[in-house]
């Protein structure tokens, strides 16, 4: 059993300190012998069918992992759980492990759930390289079991809309908020895919109906901004649009008025104070203006203490703007 010892002990190094029957069969350990590793403590079940070597310290990834050996492919990582793998804003330290997939909800013992999803379209699923596990090759001797590199998981756009629901609106506009400053979606990836699900059952419609309204902002000063212009009945602007001179990027602005030079920045700085901070800011609002643009800055105090002067500012600019094609 010498052999079969090392190429656990193997595979244990290569997965995260897991193993499956099946994997352990594949290495010649008979189901008696796999009995009395467990008996001598030496695997520990985690999942039906899936141990974790006694060395190994439980977690909360091998936990997930473990999951997703039980199912094999049959759910995918979903929810919570993919929040935090995606470091979502207000999941890093969830200690939740749930999946989802098409057929049925059901545990699977331990802190481990499957849930039933509806509509889970290729389009809604991805997969995810698993945080801190190495790449080095699969050693030949294991080669053939199926050893886990990654996780599938549903797109950060899918997690998003299942979380909805279980989310009060101002804590999924934060999570909106992050996973489009971190380009892990977009607004309009997200209100497209609403759309397709929107008559389909997937619960935490109407919410994200209300978060989406000011949707595709970096921090919430942006967020109040949008919110000024929509109660004033001023037009909704686009949000982080990039401005290039051929291949190269000249600035990406908070706002630009469609059809209009008017270009918008809100900021919760109180300015920069390095000569270098100050000169490349200079030199960004020189380049947008010789453009043609007509930059209009606001700070915290402008959008929070004096909502009625920003609506002043902006009305009056958008009166006196050029269009442009």
């Amino acid at each position: 059993m010498g052999t079969e010892l090392d190429n656990l002990h193997r595979l244990s190094e290569a997965q995260g300190g897991l193993a499956t029957a099946k994997q352990l069969a594949l290495l010649g350990f008979t189901p008696k012998q796999i009995d009395g590793l467990r008996d001598r403590r030496r695997l520990l079940s985690v999942a039906p069918g899936v141990f974790r070597s006694a060395g190994v310290p439980a977690s909360w990834l091998n936990q997930v992992v473990a999951g997703a050996l039980f199912l094999d492919g049959r759910a995918v990582t979903s929810g919570a759980t993919a929040a935090r793998l995606f470091v979502f804003h207000g999941f890093e330290r969830s200690g939740t492990v749930e999946f989802s997939c098409e057929r049925t909800s059901r545990g699977i013992g331990g802190q481990i759930t499957v849930r039933s999803a509806r509509q889970l379209d290729a389009i809604d699923r991805t997969t995810c390289q698993i945080p801190d596990w190495g790449n080095e090759p699969v050693p030949p001797e294991l080669e053939g079991l199926g050893i886990v590199r990654t996780l599938g998981i549903t797109t950060p756009c899918r997690t998003i809309i299942d979380l909805a629901h279980r989310m009060p609106v101002p804590a999924l506009a934060r999570l909106v908020d992050s996973a489009i400053s971190m380009r892990l979606t977009s607004f309009e990836v997200l209100i497209e895919r609403l759309e397709s699900l929107r008559d389909s059952g997937v619960r935490g419609v109407r919410r994200m109906d209300q978060v989406l309204v000011d949707a595709g902002v970096e921090s919430w000063l942006e967020r109040k901004f949008l919110e000024l212009l929509r109660e004033a009945g001023l037009p909704r602007p686009q949000c982080q649009v990039i401005f290039r001179d051929g291949s190269r990027t000249v600035a990406r602005v908070d706002f630009l008025f469609a059809g209009t030079n008017v270009v918008v920045e809100v900021s919760g700085r109180r300015g920069h104070v390095t000569d270098a901070e100050r000169q490349k800011d200079a030199r960004r609002r020189n380049e947008l203006q010789r453009a043609g643009m007509q930059v209009i800055e606001f700070v915290t105090v402008d959008v929070v203490r004096d909502p009625a002067y920003v609506v002043r500012t902006i009305r009056a600019a958008l009166a006196g703007g050029t269009s442009r094609s």
